[in-house]
């Protein structure tokens, strides 16, 4: 399952967050992983990103925390998830000198069996 949001900025580009969860199947909490791993999510934000998947202005991936899915339904997804991200420069080089700390955050989504983002 992969959760998104998207926030339109100067075209082309837009601001867009992600939660990717393999083999999640209802409510349940799973803790993030410091790398990306099976089974495992991964959480990230990415800022001035040029949709067509190769640059970005500024990146943040959760290296800690959790992501909680309290709803699984037909039609919604409902949850929140918490901990710490890094910076990801435009280049892809991490800076663990640059964190934040995420905590409340939440997400209520319509479930959609495709990615077609003009709808």
């Amino acid at each position: 399952m992969f959760i998104f949001g998207v926030r339109p900025t100067q075209q082309p580009k837009f601001d867009y967050f992600g939660i990717a969860l393999e083999g999640v199947t209802g409510p349940r909490t799973i803790q993030v992983c410091p790398l990306p791993a099976e089974n495992c999510p991964a959480v990230f934000f990415l800022r001035g990103f040029n949709g067509n998947g190769d640059t970005f202005d500024q990146a943040y991936v959760f290296v800690s925390g959790s992501v909680t899915i309290s709803h699984m339904g037909a039609e919604r997804v409902r949850g929140s998830f918490q901990g710490t991200a890094i910076f990801i420069s435009g280049a892809g080089q991490p800076d663990f000198s640059r964190t934040i700390t995420v905590t409340n955050g939440q997400f209520d989504v319509p479930v959609r069996d495709d990615l077609d983002l003009d709808d």
